[in-house]
C-alpha cells in the first residue's frame, strides 16, 4: 500500500494505492491519522481511486480513522472507491456510516467548510 497525505488546506486529502490489507498498513495509516488530528486537522477526504483490493484491516483502519475524526469534531469522507470496495463497504454495512462519493471534487464539496452567518 501507498499513501500520500496532503495537508496543505483545511481538508486533508490522503491517497490510498494498492492492496489496503496487512496489520502493518493498518498500525501506520492510524499512526498517521492520530498525528494529523493531534495538529489540528479535522475534515479528511480518502481517495480510493487506486485501491487494488481491500480487507477487514483495510476496512478496519477506514473505520478508526472516522472514529477518530468524529471524536474530533470533523468528518472523513470517501472518494473514487472501485466496485471492489463498494462492494465490500455495502456487504459490511458500512456504506451506511461513510458517504461514498464518486468524483473527489465531490467529495471535498461535502467537505468544505460552510460560511458561518451573522446573527
Amino acid at each position: 500500500m501507498q499513501v500520500s497525505i496532503d495537508s496543505t488546506s483545511d481538508i486533508v486529502v490522503i491517497r490510498i494505492a494498492g492492496d489496503f490489507l496487512s496489520d502493518n498498513d493498518q498500525a501506520a495509516f492510524r499512526g498517521q491519522i492520530h498525528d494529523l488530528v493531534k495538529n489540528g486537522s479535522r475534515l479528511f477526504l480518502v481517495d480510493l481511486g487506486d485501491v487494488t483490493y481491500i480487507n477487514s484491516c483495510g476496512l478496519g483502519s477506514l473505520v478508526g480513522a472516522y472514529t477518530t475524526a468524529k471524536k474530533a469534531g470533523g468528518d472523513v469522507q470517501l472518494a473514487r472507491a472501485g466496485s471492489h470496495v463498494t462492494e465490500l463497504l455495502a456487504t459490511t454495512r458500512l456504506d451506511k456510516v461513510f458517504k461514498l462519493h464518486p468524483t473527489f471534487e465531490q467529495a471535498r464539496a461535502h467537505l468544505s467548510p460552510q460560511p458561518k452567518t451573522a446573527r
